[in-house]
């Protein structure tokens, strides 16, 4: 165990909290209008994006373990929605701005070959990080020098609203089977928990 700790990135062996989806739905406006910086060095916020379907989750440039699986699920994801038709947009938030920036997110990019216009990482001051990690419950915390984080995946449809949640429970869930993206495209709450 000490093992994956040590990778910076090992998702906690304590029993997931089930977290309230109105409380979440409740926090959600504020967490949009939060300024964040895109790897062009753009001023931006997920506002931008209303109306839009939205792939939300969080992660940084130098985790090797939840956050790989995590681009690979987006990645999976983006795959289904373009079988359905559903225009998307994935919003990748830094847990860690004292790292990850423009450059650093640029480099992540080309490395990784997320070269679709409709991927946006983003890196914000430390306190938009920790509000909006905590109004979305994107639970994380330091242990020595490395960053402890969780696997999540928020769809939010163009209404602003949590319509899905993905998680290590539902990990293979597909969002935009026919039915998931409908609902999507309705903005239908619900929770795949």
């Amino acid at each position: 165990m000490l093992s994956l700790l040590s990778l910076g990135c090992w998702a906690s062996a304590y029993p997931r909290v089930a977290y309230a989806a109105a409380q979440a739905r409740e926090e959600l406006p504020a967490a949009m209008t939060f300024d964040w910086t895109d790897e062009q060095g753009a001023t931006t916020q997920l506002s931008r994006w209303h109306g839009k379907t939205l792939l939300v989750t969080m992660a940084y440039s130098t985790c090797r373990q939840v956050c790989s699986f995590t681009l690979h699920q987006l990645e999976e994801l983006q795959k289904s929605a373009d079988r359905v038709g559903s225009p998307i947009e994935v919003v990748v938030i830094s847990y860690d701005p004292n790292v990850d920036g423009p450059v650093t997110w640029s480099i992540y990019r080309r490395h990784h070959h997320l070269d679709r216009a409709n991927w946006h990482f983003l890196t914000g001051s430390v306190a938009n990080t920790r509000q909006f990690a905590a109004a979305l419950e994107f639970p994380y915390w330091r242990y020595d020098e490395h960053l402890v984080h969780d696997f999540k995946i928020l769809l939010i449809g163009p209404d602003g609203g949590i319509a899905k949640i993905l998680t290590w429970a539902t990990r293979n869930d597909d969002f935009f089977t026919e039915t998931a993206a409908n609902d999507a495209s309705a903005g239908v709450q619900g929770r795949n928990q």
